[in-house]
């Protein structure tokens, strides 16, 4: 809803204003030390005022007005500014200009009304038909560049329309011509710079410049769905968490999937992003797996024959695109450490179970095989996280989920043997006093310090847990043995101490894989008695994820208690996206293993 808006009669007017802020944004080399003073809008000379002016406004002097526009008829730099306070989420600025054939600047001016200016955002041209956007800040008594565009080419004789819009962390300039985006350009802000921008105006450069139609205005926030659904239905029931996960499911579909339903692809990544220099075309096949998981988990919960669809169309993919050789070896390209294995081999199985194609199953089989020469280590009872390394690791959590569940296809004892045999080697060496497990250790004892559990670095690692509890429900479930219950709960406990921050789950250790075991949990676990604590837990991790770390495309970040992106996220200013597909990924399981526990779904496999 648009809450406020002021015009300034006339076009040129808005262009002048538009003109003047941009050279300041642009060339902050070219600024003088001290940023330009604000006009005092609470006793501006009224010679220096253009009557254009809506009440609250004030200009300095340079300016030139008439019924339609507002003109800037001195090179040096001007401006106008109102006092009205902005919106800290969302605002809009729109001047219409005219470009004029010598050097200019124009833009946006944001502030603290009757302080220094501290954003400058607009066009600079250079005389000779060239033009370039900019983003400046201003920043211990200088301008310091935050984005500068390509250079373009705007045609003089046209008018244009300059915009400068804020959407929460991000500031975007865009130059239209014609109805058409020439040039665009976004800036990430901090926190800090962006509780300074409060007030509004704007400034420029270049005798001649013109203005006009020039507003300000608060557009409306793009709706959060998750937001909009916890209004529309109970969020204690199973529904609204299916719902939520269909929310995800279908973000992760509509921002990932390349293609039709039935002939398509998930897009293929590398350091998961998307591009058109991979080391290998078919992207990295872990990656993909962070993707399949979510898409899968909500296919076993609902039966949807859409999901069906696309899993069976990647697993075609697959299927024709690889070699079982390359599929197969365990430190290869695709599978260089145990936990790549885990994810790859957990893949495979999905599909097998998709299409009942028992090429798939051996491929997984030959996986888990080539791991188990390559990494066992007699010493130590367990497999080497890699090549060249002395230490197990957590991630093989998902190599003993993927042997117990081979033992259930095919019966062969040998599969259980090994799940059983690595369970236990995890337990021995990786296992803590707390409940927890380490997430590395040697033979001479664990890396890292105990109580070191953080965002975005952590000695442990929640999804591993996660999968040692599930693991341990299982024996459980399958021995009858107390102690593999007791185990459960001491793991549970010691989750509910390190990881509980303020009813949403700590991502602790890896942005990018941290919800592939929690299906699992969630199915294993927490149909179990006295488990509510923690599948209230899960729940409103999952509802955090949906309504803070989403992006407004769909998109999810990694700091699951929100922002998706910006200074506020850990794992953004770390170096994880949300634009990444498996950071999207792994938060997305997330939410479906949610809607598992609130299904009370206990048969849950992948």
């Amino acid at each position: 809803m648009k809450k406020n808006s002021l015009r300034l009669p006339g076009r040129w007017l808005a262009l002048f204003l538009l003109l003047s802020l941009l050279t300041g944004c642009a060339a902050p080399a070219a600024q003088p030390a001290d940023a330009p003073a604000l006009p005092d809008t609470s006793d501006a000379p009224e010679a220096s005022a253009p009557s254009a002016l809506p009440e609250g406004w004030a200009a300095t002097d340079g300016w030139a007005a008439d019924a339609d526009a507002l003109l800037l008829s001195a090179p040096e730099e001007c401006g106008i500014w109102s006092a009205e306070p902005l919106s800290s989420d969302a605002w809009r600025i729109r001047a219409e200009c005219l470009l004029p054939q010598d050097a200019c600047t124009a833009g946006a001016l944001l502030g603290s009304s009757g302080d220094q200016p501290k954003l400058l955002a607009g066009i600079r041209t250079d005389g000779s038909g060239s033009a370039v956007l900019h983003i400046s800040l201003y920043r211990r008594g200088t301008w310091k560049a935050a984005a500068e565009s390509p250079a373009f080419s705007p045609d003089p004789s046209q008018p244009a329309t300059l915009q400068v819009e804020k959407l929460k962390e991000k500031v975007t300039c865009t130059l239209l011509q014609n109805g058409e985006t020439l040039q665009a350009l976004t800036a990430e802000l901090t926190v800090r710079d962006l509780n300074a921008l409060c007030a509004a105006g704007l400034s420029g450069s270049g005798d001649g410049l013109r203005f006009s139609d020039f507003t300000v205005d608060i557009p409306e926030l793009p709706i959060n769905p998750a937001a909009a659904l916890r209004e529309a239905m109970d969020p204690d029931t199973p529904e609204y968490y299916g719902q939520l996960a269909r929310i995800a499911v279908d973000d992760v579909v509509r921002n990932f999937w390349t293609g039709d339903a039935e002939t398509g692809k998930l897009a293929p990544t590398w350091n998961g992003l998307p591009g058109d220099d991979l080391p290998d075309w078919r992207g990295s096949i872990w990656e993909t797996s962070m993707l399949v998981f979510g898409i899968y988990d909500l296919w076993y919960l609902t039966g949807d024959a859409q999901y069906q669809t696309l899993l069976e169309a990647e697993a075609a993919f697959f299927r024709s695109n690889f070699t079982a050789e390359e599929l197969e070896n365990a430190g290869g390209l695709f599978n260089w450490a145990s936990d790549d294995c885990s994810w790859n081999a957990m893949m495979l199985l999905c599909f097998y179970t998709m299409t009942e194609d028992d090429w798939f199953l051996q491929r997984a089989i030959g996986l888990l095989d080539s791991a188990d020469t390559r990494w066992y280590d007699e010493e130590l009872g367990g497999l080497l996280y890699k090549d060249n390394v002395d230490y197990m690791s957590l991630y093989e959590v998902g190599m003993t989920l993927s042997w117990l569940r081979i033992w259930e296809i095919t019966g062969e004892t040998r599969f259980y043997d090994r799940a059983l045999r690595s369970y236990q080697a995890i337990q021995r060496v990786l296992g803590r006093d707390d409940g927890l497990y380490s997430c590395e250790a040697t033979k001479w004892g664990a890396m890292g310090e105990k109580d070191h559990i953080s965002e975005g670095g952590s000695s442990s690692f929640l999804t591993g847990n996660m999968g040692m509890a599930a693991l341990s429900a299982k024996f459980y479930a399958l021995t009858g043995e107390p102690e593999y219950l007791e185990r459960v709960y001491q793991i549970n406990d010691g989750i509910l101490h390190y990881y509980d921050q303020d009813g949403v789950l700590l991502n602790d250790r890896d942005a990018w894989t941290n919800g592939t075991f929690a299906a699992f949990y969630a199915s294993w676990v927490l149909t179990l008695p006295d488990t509510e604590e923690m599948r209230v837990l899960l729940c409103s991790t999952a509802v955090s994820i949906a309504e803070n770390a989403r992006t407004d495309d769909g998109h999810y970040g990694g700091s699951w208690s929100g922002p998706a992106e910006g200074s506020g996220s850990i794992w953004y200013v770390k170096g994880s996206i949300p634009q990444q597909g498996n950071t999207t990924g792994t938060s997305v399981m997330l939410i479906t293993a949610a809607a598992i526990a609130a299904a009370g779904v206990a048969d849950y496999t992948r």
